[in-house]
């Protein structure tokens, strides 16, 4: 009759170790005739976890234990012959503060009319659950789960229900297979109106514009480099701070940049560029003025010497007399421009 017990021992950890969440515990178990059963007892309770089979392995989660305190483990081994030995007793101190998923940040939030693109740092954690993506209305209000992603290489994002023009941050969620998680830092996202487009070509204030035709001018703008950009449109007033005014021209075309109009004679108007974008947000531009009656604005001579004095109209243009004292400080010197009906 066998009366010998087995011999058993652990074989990868040492007393007063720290460990935490998953812990293996590896022993080697021996007897004369055969091991009928190891067990693992935690703080001299079985658990009712056993391995009949060698190589004797259990994992032991420590996901739930107080952390910082000390748990005693040995393997109680029991033979074919019911002889039972118990291995040496170890204390390891559970330790689960820096078990958490090492954080992910988004990178980046693109978006276009219809698609928004999330783009998120890959985890590196090996025991990786999943991606939560979520969606607050600001840093501490209630986050809500848009996508979950359950593998670690997917780490772009699109979405189809989104709204730029209502502040919104986006997070993401790392969770482990054990339950921690760790969130990254929060990514705002609120569109901004579109660049301005600053209106050019008319404007009789600086005297430094020229006039086509009677009764007809044209103006330009700077090109919009706006990725949502939707559309320009013009606005005619009759008072500078652009009151009752109405839309004389539209375009969807980011290259059109001139735009050539026609004003009822002897009329001041008022003119300023809108751009609008995806998301109806509009930018103005400045506001320039037109008017019929002149047909250039042209300086001739010097206007530290030279003045003209009166200008009569010909059939094919203008004369301007003045007088100058360019030659001998003086104004007894008479000069005569004469100027086609273009200011040429």
């Amino acid at each position: 009759m066998d009366i010998n017990p087995p011999n058993i021992y652990i074989t990868n950890l040492l007393d007063s170790s720290f460990v935490s969440e998953i812990v293996k515990i590896e022993c080697i178990a021996e007897d004369d005739d055969s091991i009928k059963v190891v067990e693992l007892w935690i703080d001299s309770v079985a658990t009712g976890q056993i391995d009949t089979t060698a190589p004797y392995e259990f994992l032991w989660n420590t996901v739930s234990l107080i952390d910082s305190t000390d748990y005693s483990i040995m393997l109680m081994a029991q033979d074919l012959s019911n002889n039972i030995t118990f291995s040496e007793t170890i204390s390891l101190i559970v330790d689960n503060t820096n078990s958490s998923p090492q954080e992910s940040i988004i990178r980046t939030i693109t978006y276009t009319e219809t698609e928004m693109t999330i783009t998120i740092e890959s985890s590196k954690d090996s025991d990786f659950l999943k991606y939560e993506i979520l969606k607050s209305e600001n840093q501490e209000s209630e986050k809500y789960i848009l996508k979950e992603l359950y593998d670690i290489t997917d780490t772009v994002i699109v979405l189809n229900d989104f709204n730029p023009i209502q502040p919104s941050w986006y997070w993401v969620n790392i969770i482990d297979i054990h339950g921690y998680n760790t969130f990254g830092d929060g990514f705002f996202v609120l569109d901004n109106p579109p660049a301005e487009s600053s209106l050019s070509g008319i404007d009789f204030l600086d005297n430094s514009e020229v006039i086509l035709l009677p009764c007809q001018f044209s103006f330009s703008w700077t090109i919009n480099t706006e990725n949502d950009f939707h559309s320009y449109s013009i606005y005619e007033s009759d008072y500078p701070d652009m009151v009752e005014s109405i839309k004389i021209f539209e375009t969807n075309d980011i290259s059109v940049i001139g735009y050539s109009h026609e004003i009822e004679p002897s009329k001041y108007k008022y003119y300023q560029l809108f751009v609008e974008d995806y998301w109806g947000l509009r930018t103005a531009s400045n506001v320039r003025q037109g008017c019929s009656w002149f047909l250039f604005n042209e300086q001739y001579g010097d206007d530290s010497y030279d003045y003209g004095r009166s200008m009569i109209e010909t059939d094919d243009g203008y004369i301007i007399v003045g007088n100058t004292s360019l030659f001998d400080n003086d104004y007894s010197n008479v000069i005569l421009i004469k100027i086609d009906r273009s200011g040429n």
